[in-house]
């Protein structure tokens, strides 16, 4: 038996909400990065830093952060993830300088939509 990882929290809330593969893409790319700056990331459940990521995702593409659908099936409000958001802004914002930049090349392509390339938000969602 297996726990949930972020992927699998992460695949479930964007089917929940329908997200196109643009915002989709980021939400993986901003789960990837807390693998290179794990320590910030390591008091969150997997659900959290996955709802977090598609929180930060919807609203950096001018969509709204976080629906009722998504906190129905989370069980998580806004106001439960703002230091998470709020950390995965800061690495957000700092991934194109990080040193280990295989994460940021990666998602640089148009595979995933260059999503590494669209700035982070000035503002957070809460």
């Amino acid at each position: 038996l297996a726990s949930p990882t972020v992927l699998n929290f992460l695949e479930y809330f964007t089917s929940v909400v329908k997200t196109d593969q643009r915002t989709e893409h980021l939400s993986m790319f901003l789960i990837q990065l807390t693998l290179l700056d794990c320590d910030p990331f390591l008091k969150y459940l997997p659900s959290v830093i996955a709802a977090s990521a598609v929180a930060l995702s919807r609203h950096t593409h001018g969509l709204p952060a976080w629906t009722p659908e998504l906190e129905t099936h989370s069980r998580c409000s806004i106001v439960d993830m703002q230091d998470c958001i709020q950390d995965l802004h800061y690495t957000f914002s700092r991934a194109s300088k990080h040193p280990q930049k295989a994460i940021h090349e990666k998602f640089c392509h148009s595979r995933y939509s260059s999503v590494a390339k669209t700035p982070p938000p000035t503002s957070l969602p809460i």
